[in-house]
């Protein structure tokens, strides 16, 4: 098999049954114990899970029942060498492909987007501005120390986007039955197994950047390859279809280009618009962000048992209509910290972030 033709699947329909957008996992759970991430009510930031058998379909199985009553593609399943059962969304003969494909982007979109790629056997070329982790994080504490700034390295651009400097939460307003697929894949590469049945899972910026590497070496064992310190600068096209990309580091003949850039890169969209391409407005938040001492957050909830081990660390969330707008309160990282996060110069640009134990004071 080269590396432009996915291998056909040997598929087979089972018999599923469950709530509608169930998927059936398995996940290790304490003192060894076999959860089921069997229920995601995304929408709702709540992750259900039940203990039992899974009555899921086997590994080389489809689970069909769900898919078709939404109108998607199976969710194949299959066991890896560590022993692990992969889900992903496939199609059981993926269309062969002249060149390999290209993937713009190594944050979560990007990194997600390769390793499904990757997984069918399309060996996809991934471009990504920004260094590898390692260096990444030398040039952002570099910038934390000096005020001195990498336009392409920092915490807005290089492997994992801006989400390896952040909370690592893995709750989200969606209602979308990938959530199960995502935290699977996370525990897959090393996330902690509470992940998998916590109501507010969270990994910690800590123990996520080996997770986001983990990721991309499985897609490289799988024939990917990623190309640091690499934008994309332009297209080549041919009667209106796509042939190639112009990069900062050469050429690509390509026919399907995944874009997964970040908000922040701006000279991207400019490029966009210049080569033609029609690029749509989308409504968006403004905000900033505050510190508050944890100590004080944990006494207004929880009174005299604040401090106590057996809580969790105290959140909250506001929000306010005035007239036709909305003001709220979003991304909340308890234990965490105010990080500078600037990709331009000039520009001051703020997020937040918490390490896996969450035991900053604010």
């Amino acid at each position: 098999m080269d590396g432009t033709e996915a291998q056909p699947l040997r598929c087979r329909k089972v018999r599923t049954a469950g709530l509608r957008g169930q998927i059936h996992d398995q996940a290790s759970g304490p003192q060894g114990r076999q959860h089921r991430l069997c229920q995601h009510r995304c929408r709702d930031r709540v992750h259900h899970p039940v203990k039992g058998r899974s009555q899921c379909a086997q590994p080389g199985q489809l689970c069909t029942a769900q898919a078709k009553a939404l109108g998607q593609s199976p969710l194949f399943r299959t066991p890896g060498a560590d022993g692990h059962i992969r889900s992903q969304r496939c199609q059981p003969y993926p269309q062969r492909l002249p060149h390999r494909p290209v993937v713009c982007g190594l944050g979560p979109a990007g990194l997600f987007a390769a390793l499904l790629l990757a997984r069918q056997g399309y060996r996809p070329i991934v471009l990504e501005r920004g260094p590898a982790l390692d260096e990444r994080v030398r040039a952002v504490e570099h910038f934390s120390a000096t005020g001195e700034l990498d336009v392409n390295a920092n915490i807005q651009f290089g492997e994992g986007g801006a989400g390896t400097f952040s909370d690592g939460k893995l709750t989200t307003r969606i209602g979308d039955e990938l959530c199960g697929f995502v935290t699977e894949v996370f525990l897959q590469h090393g996330a902690p197994a509470e992940i998998a049945w916590k109501q507010k899972p969270h990994v910690g910026t800590d123990l996520l950047r080996g997770v986001i590497t983990s990721i991309r070496r499985e897609i490289e064992a799988l024939g990917g390859e990623v190309h640091f310190n690499t934008a994309l600068t332009g297209f080549e096209q041919k009667n209106g279809q796509l042939t190639g990309i112009f990069t900062t580091n050469g050429t690509f003949a390509c026919e399907a280009l995944v874009f997964a850039v970040g908000h922040s890169a701006r000279d991207t969209f400019a490029m966009l618009m210049d080569s033609g391409l029609v690029l749509e407005c989308k409504p968006f938040s403004v905000g900033f962000r505050a510190e508050h001492l944890q100590s004080e957050i944990e006494k207004s909830l929880y009174h005299e048992a604040a401090g106590h081990p057996a809580l969790p660390r105290g959140e909250y969330q506001l929000s306010q209509h005035v007239g036709d707008r909305c003001v709220y309160t979003f991304c909340m990282c308890p234990g965490g910290q105010v990080v500078a996060s600037a990709s331009e110069e000039g520009r001051v640009v703020t997020n937040g972030m918490s390490f896996h134990a969450r035991n900053g004071k604010n």
